[in-house]
């Protein structure tokens, strides 16, 4: 039973990896921040998408993807903020 959950999670996990990267790609082209768009859009559709096929309620493919997108919202913060530590830290050693 244990290994019946771990497959699914593991199917939704690279939905929202490869709905990420198609709509990165397809975001490009539009200005700024069009790739950042297509990056959110598509890991929640790739989460969601991928809930629904396995035969998963709405409710429950909705909740998935909302969690996807909070963790790849949350993910970039702290990488953005580790960058900016990171450069404060630069700063600091040159003085």
């Amino acid at each position: 039973m244990i290994f019946y959950k771990v497959v699914y999670i593991t199917a939704a996990i690279w939905g929202a990896i490869i709905g990420g990267i198609i709509g990165a790609i397809v975001g490009t082209p539009i200005p700024v921040a069009g790739s950042l768009i297509g990056l959110f859009l598509g890991v929640f559709l790739g989460a969601f998408l991928v809930e629904l096929v396995t035969q998963k309620g709405v409710s429950y493919a909705l909740n998935s993807a909302i969690g996807a997108f909070y963790g790849r919202v949350g993910a970039i913060l702290i990488k953005s903020l580790l960058g900016v530590v990171m450069i404060i830290a630069v700063f600091i050693s040159m003085v």
